[in-house]
């Protein structure tokens, strides 16, 4: 599956349980994604002070997977390591 699809599919589901219907009102608008700017900001400073998103599990084992290849470059020759990197992209 293509990662973009992924990120908006991912954002999509995120603005759903945002909202949690279909037509919000202009006043629920503002309230949730004033809600949401707010949940942005306070990740963006844990980013800046280095804390961690810990996240879902199966997504922290497949960033630990695609750390674990980034670091591993120059180690392989560059089609071993592209394969390694598209194959970890369609898991």
């Amino acid at each position: 599956m293509d990662p973009d699809i992924i990120i908006v599919e991912g954002w999509h589901h995120g603005i759903q349980s945002l909202f949690m219907c279909d037509h919000p009102t202009l006043w629920l608008l503002m309230e949730r994604l004033f809600k949401d700017s707010q949940k942005q900001k306070a990740a963006f400073v844990q980013g800046v002070a280095g804390m961690e998103e810990l996240g879902v599990k199966k997504y922290r084992a497949l960033v630990s997977k695609f750390q674990r290849a980034v670091n591993g470059y120059g180690r392989a020759n560059v089609l071993t390591y592209l394969r390694a990197i598209a194959h970890l992209s369609h898991t």
